[in-house]
């Protein structure tokens, strides 16, 4: 993995990637499994970097609030 961006630079997750196997590399599991598990925050926070997973749910809940917000006060006049 080489980090760089499309635009040159380092990428816009590499930082959160690098804090991932950081924690690997320092993890007390012994197997996969259990470095994974106590990783698992890093590696959610990088899955959010690259894919805003969380943000887009969001949106989409803070939208769907205003819509039934406009649709409540249409039918109450």
């Amino acid at each position: 993995m080489s980090g760089m961006g499309a635009q040159g630079g380092v990428s816009r997750c590499y930082h959160s990637f690098m804090d991932y196997l950081k924690c690997l590399d320092e993890s007390k599991g012994v197997t996969t499994q259990q470095k994974n598990a106590e990783c698992a925050e890093w590696l959610e926070d990088y899955n959010e970097c690259l894919h805003h997973g969380k943000a887009h749910m969001r949106q989409f809940l803070m939208e769907r609030e205003a819509k039934r917000q406009e649709q409540a006060k249409a039918e109450s006049g």
